[in-house]
């Protein structure tokens, strides 16, 4: 297999999260919105960086003012032995740096340096590094936003986080991390979606090819995943997959009970976009042989010699791409897996319209990102189905209520795309039609016709039962209690208590309120002249009720225990780490 460098890349997992109750979504925006992993706060439509980062990225910088003042000290005397006489400006940020109110870690600080030279002095300024990419990538994401608006023609998102990113370590420069972005879109059919960005600049293909690609990279997450309230990261050095899985467990802990993974880990979709790249073709008719296998296995990976193909498989695999342009084709398999590619066209393109454009992988990213969501949302309802473990306590109002799920999600993705471009309802139909194990729509079919088919046979067995039941409880109470005994059952007796009003209150009481007397204690105490027929109809009432209903009445206590110990257990978690912390 062969490997080539890969100048300008990007790969895109996106998470999906089904909520619980989707009445409550806008408490679970709210939780998020004020957790310390979200970045921003929105004021309006703008966005801007919150106060603690804020103050961060500013202590950040002005703990570099040794390394200033050396840099300074270092140009001047080089300056003085060329004969020159230049003096020194040091700038931290466009901001002054005032007192800061800060809490975190400053052990290893990322920094960008600029110097000027103007007349006799020059200028060094110091940002922080991170900083400047945030805001980079803050911009590059509402620009993906805004592109994911006019293709649909609707705006299909309720909230929108810019979260704390994960660092990089480059295994050539460990000094200079790299950084993982990462967003989150919360949507009105439910879900919350995550999307990590993974820059592969300057990486090789090799990568590409293992299906545990995520441990061929190096991280430290930050302080906020290890329930610490302090910004800056971990000093351990963990694996990539690691460092996401804990901050989606991070994101669950969160949300709480709002959020209900699905067997414990989210729905997950990658995209893998290469921009710029060694052995580029012209045209995408013009691919070489080893590159068709290399495309083939990066979709389709992992790489062995024992599922290499033939020619044949891997030409096919090329002439079933999505063309998106002529310069940017879209390759799937059956996973959730999509690879966007360009071509040497792309520099045909005039550059008055690529100068407007802030990125190649940014770019090809605005033309599946939407799409990519919506198939999402889409997978998210088949995995309850799919999922799902037929037990005594499912029914058919159950599955009808997990099919449901389906058709809302359809209802949704139906009305984002009925007013998109023609391009984005032809790339979802090619996706969802090509991607046979990301949508396993007859094995779907197959466990509904099967569900229903037992679930309907149970039914019918226990509509058979309970005619039984009733037809041997009628004869039981007839022999039990006669027609003399079930006319008996209603005759309580009165009991006449006029001889003891009279002697409590005298002869004079009124009859009015002599009867109300009466009344009350013939109907509230005069419990001992209850007939025993009575008693024994009201005990058998309950055993009628019970015998009826047992399998209900036993699954019924079986799923109050199970909630009231998850509550126990949740409630336990939250006081113990309320105490640690």
């Amino acid at each position: 297999m062969i490997n080539f460098n890969i100048e300008k890349g990007l790969i895109e997992y996106y998470y999906c999260f089904d909520l619980i109750d989707k009445k409550n979504i806008n408490k679970v925006s709210k939780l998020l919105d004020k957790s310390l992993c979200n970045i921003i706060y929105k004021k309006g439509k703008s966005c801007f960086i919150k106060k603690e980062y804020d103050n961060y990225y500013k202590q950040q910088v002005r703990n570099l003012e040794p390394k200033a003042e050396e840099i300074a000290t270092t140009i001047e005397e080089s300056c003085k032995r060329d004969g020159s006489n230049y003096k020194s400006k040091v700038k931290y940020t466009n901001k002054d740096i005032e007192d800061i109110d800060y809490n975190g870690t400053l052990d290893e600080i990322d920094f960008n340096i600029n110097i000027n030279f103007d007349d006799d002095k020059f200028s060094i300024y110091l940002t922080s590094r991170e900083n400047d990419l945030i805001l980079q990538k803050l911009d590059e994401f509402y620009y993906i936003l805004n592109e994911d608006s006019r293709y649909l023609g609707v705006e299909n998102i309720l909230d929108i986080f810019f979260l704390h990113p994960i660092a990089l370590i480059d295994s050539e420069c460990v000094e200079k991390n790299n950084y993982i972005f990462i967003t989150a879109t919360l949507h009105s059919s439910g879900q919350l979606i995550l999307k990590y960005s993974i820059d592969i600049s300057n990486e090789s293909s090799d990568k590409l090819y293992d299906i545990k690609i995520l441990d061929k990279f190096t991280a430290k997450v930050p302080n906020i995943l290890l329930d610490k309230n302090i910004l800056g990261y971990s000093s351990e050095i963990v694996t990539l997959e690691y460092a996401i899985n804990m901050y989606n467990k991070h994101i669950m802990d969160i949300l709480r009970i709002r959020m209900k993974p699905l067997i414990n880990k989210p729905i997950c979709f990658e995209n893998i976009i290469l921009g710029e790249y060694e052995k580029m073709p012209q045209n995408f008719n013009s691919i070489s042989k080893d590159m068709k296998e290399a495309l083939f296995f990066i979709v389709n990976r992992p790489y062995g010699y024992l599922n290499e193909r033939n020619k044949e498989d891997y030409e096919k695999f090329i002439d079933s791409r999505y063309n998106i342009s002529r310069y940017l084709g879209l390759f799937s398999g059956t996973m959730g897996r999509t690879l966007t590619l360009y071509n040497k066209d792309y520099s045909l393109i005039s550059s008055d319209v690529t100068d407007k454009i802030p990125n190649k992988c940014i770019l090809a990213s605005t033309s599946t990102s939407a799409i990519i969501k919506l198939l999402l949302i889409k997978r998210t309802s088949y995995e309850h189905i799919i999922r799902e473990v037929l037990t005594e306590s499912c029914s058919i109002r159950h599955m009808r209520e997990l099919q449901k799920k389906i058709l809302l999600a359809e209802n949704y993705n139906f009305l984002n795309l009925k007013t998109s471009f023609g391009s984005i309802k032809n790339l979802y139909n090619h996706l969802e039609n090509n991607m046979t194990d990301f949508f396993p729509k007859d094995e779907l079919d197959r466990k509904l016709n099967l569900y229903t088919a037992i679930l309907n046979n149970e039914e019918n067995i226990e509509k058979d039962r309970f005619g039984s039941r009733v037809s041997l409880m009628g004869v039981i109470v007839t022999l039990i209690f006669g027609i003399s005994g079930i006319e008996r059952l209603t005759d309580v007796g009165y009991v006449n208590t006029s001889h003891i009003i009279d002697n409590l209150y005298g002869s004079g009481t009124s009859n009015e309120l002599k009867m109300n007397i009466i009344n009350f204690k013939n109907n509230f105490l005069a419990l001992e002249n209850v007939s025993i027929d009575f008693i024994l109809w009201l005990i058998l009432c309950i055993f009628v009720i019970i015998f009826f209903y047992k399998d209900k009445i036993v699954r019924s206590i079986k799923d109050v225990y199970e909630i009231l110990k998850y509550l126990i257990i949740e409630i336990t978690r939250y006081f113990k780490n309320k105490f640690i912390s």
